[in-house]
């Protein structure tokens, strides 16, 4: 994995080799993708569930290391209304054709989530073609490599999006509405806080202002 941009970690060979093996497994045709953002002692993480084909650098066209989200719209308006990107940021994620967005773009962006201390995380690193509600058993064959992921960073805090992201994490049987916005923390990560919200995207939008609540007074 190049980490020349310093956006992207330096995930072991044996996590990389499992990565793709499973992704051979679900989407051949699709390439799994890691977290990106502030690698160095981040103060967040926000954990989402897994990537989707609309992730325009999932494709075999796209020759640059596959990130979070690139080529979509909605969550980047999520974490514009968290205030961590710039409006002019912003804006060409809105109007840019998912065709039309570059690896230079990807870079600005990425520069911008960094500055705020911020990394951008998915639970299941392998992509798969469309939204599907993917069962916990793939959560749990990602969950070492996440966990090594996690112990890299330190982040103080971690916002783990959704009932199954939340549930799978932190090994307790949970109904999100229980626990939103409550902070839990685990024995192999003693340092960090453990947030969950309702998932904000998707299905979720409904949601998404419960979780900006619970998110954006944390980020000051």
């Amino acid at each position: 994995m190049n980490n020349a941009d310093k956006f992207i970690l330096d995930f072991p060979k044996k996590y990389i080799n499992l990565i793709q093996k499973l992704q051979q497994i679900y989407a051949h045709d699709l390439k799994p993708v890691l977290g990106a953002g502030k690698t160095q002692k981040p103060k967040f993480v926000l954990l989402f569930m897994n990537p989707t084909d609309k992730n325009i650098s999932t494709h075999a066209n796209w020759h640059t290391p596959a990130m979070p989200w690139i080529g979509t719209k909605q969550v980047w308006k999520f974490l514009y209304n968290l205030k961590l990107l710039s409006d002019k940021i912003f804006h060409k994620t809105q109007t840019l054709k998912p065709q039309q967005w570059s690896y230079d773009f990807v870079k600005q962006l990425y520069t911008n989530i960094a500055y705020h201390r911020v990394y951008i995380a998915e639970f299941v690193k392998i992509t798969t073609h469309g939204a599907i509600n993917l069962p916990d058993s793939i959560y749990k064959q990602h969950f070492n490599i996440l966990k090594w992921e996690l112990k890299k960073l330190k982040p103080q805090f971690i916002f783990a999006l959704g009932a199954q992201v939340a549930r799978n994490l932190i090994k307790q049987n949970i109904k999100i509405g229980q626990i939103h916005g409550e902070m839990f923390s685990i024995k192999w990560l003693p340092s960090t806080n453990i947030i969950p919200t309702y998932y904000p995207l998707g299905q979720g939008l409904r949601n998404q202002n419960k979780a900006i609540k619970v998110i954006k007074p944390l980020l000051n």
